[in-house]
């Protein structure tokens, strides 16, 4: 988990300095999508390790994820988990997911 939130917020922080952040600006929006970010990959571990595996609240909180990873520049991310996403109608996508997130 924590390589992808290290690429995604590698990601933001160029995209940030691009966009003319200055670095007080960048430091407070990084914190905020890394927070928000492990949060929603905490959540999406906690309910890959419940025994009644939903995919519909998986499939809610991979949009979520993708959401943020989109926001903080990731477009890469963003693509794998919308497969993903499409993909929690199949069995196969919760060892892709863990795959996914270690």
């Amino acid at each position: 988990m924590s390589h992808l939130i290290d690429e995604t917020l590698e990601i933001a922080r160029s995209r940030f300095s691009a966009f003319g952040f200055d670095e007080a600006q960048m430091e407070r929006l990084l914190a905020s999508g890394e927070r928000d970010l492990r949060q929603e990959l905490n959540r999406l571990q906690e309910l890959l390790s419940e025994p009644s595996i939903s995919a519909e609240k998986i499939a809610f909180s991979l949009h979520a994820v993708k959401g943020l990873v989109a926001n903080l520049g990731n477009d890469a991310l963003a693509s794998r988990i919308q497969t993903l996403e499409e993909k929690t109608k199949r069995s196969s996508f919760v060892e892709e997911l863990r795959s996914l997130i270690g």
